[in-house]
C-alpha cells in the first residue's frame, strides 16, 4: 500500500492508535491472579515516517476514541520506546511542517524521548500538544526544545501547566537566538498570576507574536492589572496582537483598566474577554476601540498593497 501512494500522501491522520501486541508473563503457573503484563508498544513509525517524501502534516493520538467493552486502560498508555521510535520517524520527514500529538498520555520523559528526535528536524514550524499531561515538567522540556527550535505555532492546552512551567517556555523562547515565535496557545493550563508574570515579561521581548490565548487559565487581578499595564507601557514592539482572555476571574476595576490601555494600544487587533466580570461599559467600549484598530490596520494594508502596485507598474513602464 505505501508503494502505491507514497507520492501522493502529504497528510497522516491517526485517530486512534491502538497497540499492536498484548503479552503476559506469569510469576506463578499455578496462581493466574499472579501475572504481571508487559507494558504495549505499538505500530513501530520511524519504519514507516520515512517512506512518504512529502509528508508535510501528521496527527497522532494514542489511544482509543470509542470504547466498548473490551477495552483497556493501558490502551491509553504510551512507552518511551514509542516516542523515541516517533521521533526518529520525524526526523526523516524533511517536508513536515506541522506535528500534533493530542489527547495522549505524554508527560515528562516521553515528550523529552519525542522531543530529541523532533529536534533534529529543522522544517517543523507547528507543533500541538493539546490536552496531554506535560504538567511543568513536560513543559520545561518543551522550552529547552524551542531554545533550539524557531516554531511559528505551539499549541500546548490543557497540559496542567503552572506557573515554574510556564518559566521554562518563556525561558526557552528568550533563550533562541531568532524567536518566530507568532501564536501561543497555553489555554486551560493553571498558569495563576505568577505565571501571567513571566507571559508578560515575553510580551516586552518578542518582536513576532500575533496570538496569545490564556483564556481558563486562573487569572486575577493581579496577573490582568500586570497585562493591562505592559499594554500601555509603550515597550512592546508587536505590530499585530490578537489576546484571548476569556473565563478568568478578573473585575470590573481590571476590565477599566483594559478599557484604558486598549485606547492607546493601536496594535491590539482582538480581545476576547467573556466571562471576565467587566462591566458592559468596559466590555463595549473595548470592542470599539479594537474595531478601531482593525479598521486602521486594514486602510494601511491597503495603502500598501495600492503603492506596492503602482510601484511595480511604473518599473514595468521604465523598462519598456
Amino acid at each position: 500500500m505505501i508503494g502505491l501512494v507514497r507520492d501522493y500522501v502529504h497528510t497522516i491522520e491517526l485517530r486512534s492508535l491502538l497497540p499492536t501486541k498484548k503479552d503476559k508473563i506469569f510469576l506463578n503457573e499455578e496462581d493466574p491472579c499472579l501475572a504481571e503484563e508487559v507494558f504495549v508498544h505499538h505500530i513501530p513509525l520511524e519504519l514507516i515516517l520515512p517512506q512518504f517524501p512529502h509528508l508535510t502534516e501528521l496527527r497522532i493520538n494514542f489511544g482509543l476514541v470509542y470504547m466498548n467493552d473490551g477495552f483497556e486502560w493501558r490502551d491509553f498508555e504510551i512507552s518511551v520506546e514509542d516516542c523515541f521510535g516517533l521521533g526518529r520517524g520525524i526526523k526523516a520527514c524533511p517536508k513536515l511542517k506541522k506535528f500534533t500529538l493530542t489527547r495522549s498520555n505524554l508527560d515528562q520523559p516521553r515528550a523529552a524521548a519525542l522531543l530529541q528526535g523532533v529536534l533534529e528536524n529543522d522544517s517543523i514550524e507547528e507543533l500541538d500538544f493539546s490536552h496531554c499531561k506535560l504538567a511543568d515538567k513536560g513543559a520545561k522540556a518543551v522550552g529547552e526544545y524551542l531554545s533550539h527550535r524557531n516554531l511559528k505555532i505551539l499549541h500546548l492546552a490543557n497540559n496542567d501547566i503552572g506557573p515554574e512551567g510556564v518559566a521554562g517556555i518563556i525561558y526557552g523562547l528568550l533563550k533562541a537566538e531568532h524567536t518566530t515565535l507568532q501564536h501561543l496557545n497555553l489555554r486551560l493550563n493553571p498558569l495563576l498570576d505568577n505565571g501571567m508574570f513571566h507571559v508578560c515579561a515575553y510580551l516586552l521581548r518578542s518582536e513576532s507574536l500575533e496570538v496569545l490565548d490564556v483564556s481558563a487559565c486562573g487569572i486575577e487581578a493581579a496577573g490582568g492589572a500586570a497585562l493591562a499595564e505592559v499594554l500601555t507601557s509603550g515597550s512592546i514592539k508587536l505590530k499585530s496582537l490578537n489576546l484571548n482572555l476569556s473565563n478568568n476571574d478578573f473585575n470590573e476595576t481590571i476590565g477599566d483598566s483594559f478599557e484604558a490601555a486598549l485606547r492607546n494600544a493601536p496594535f491590539v487587533v482582538g480581545f476576547e474577554a467573556r466571562m471576565c466580570n467587566f462591566s458592559r461599559q468596559s466590555e463595549y467600549s473595548i470592542h470599539e476601540s479594537v474595531l478601531r484598530n482593525k479598521q486602521r490596520k486594514r486602510k494601511e494594508k491597503t495603502k500598501r498593497m495600492l503603492e506596492k502596485s503602482q510601484k511595480i507598474s511604473i518599473d514595468s513602464f521604465v523598462s519598456e
